[in-house]
């Protein structure tokens, strides 16, 4: 299924984001494992999810808070253009979801 938004009255193709390669090496359950090796590595930041504004899954304060700031998913979007690329990123928000629960639990014993 294409979809296909308006925009000043002419139709705009939806394509899916660039980056979405990237999302299918999302594996939920290695997220907490995979913030581990980011902070081992000296990366403190949350995962950004790309939407009508910034959002950090699972961080219940304003994103551009966080004291070590964001790194954002390529690739994730809140319009998806079919099944897969919904699929994509609803893996992407579970999986940031997961590594930035770890990441706020590490960095709050690590400082």
């Amino acid at each position: 299924m294409i979809l296909s938004l308006s925009g000043c009255g002419k139709p705009i193709a939806c394509t899916p984001e660039k980056g979405v390669a990237s999302l299918k090496l999302l594996v939920v359950s290695h997220a907490a494992s995979d913030a581990k090796q980011a902070l081992a590595n000296g990366d403190r930041r949350l995962l950004g999810f790309t939407g009508v504004g910034l959002e950090a899954p699972g961080f219940s304060g304003d994103p551009f808070s966080y004291s070590y700031g964001i790194r954002m998913i390529e690739g994730t979007s809140d319009v998806t253009c079919n099944q897969e690329d919904l699929h994509l990123n609803q893996n992407a928000w579970l999986y940031a979801k997961q590594y930035n629960q770890e990441m706020i639990l590490l960095t709050s014993i690590k400082h």
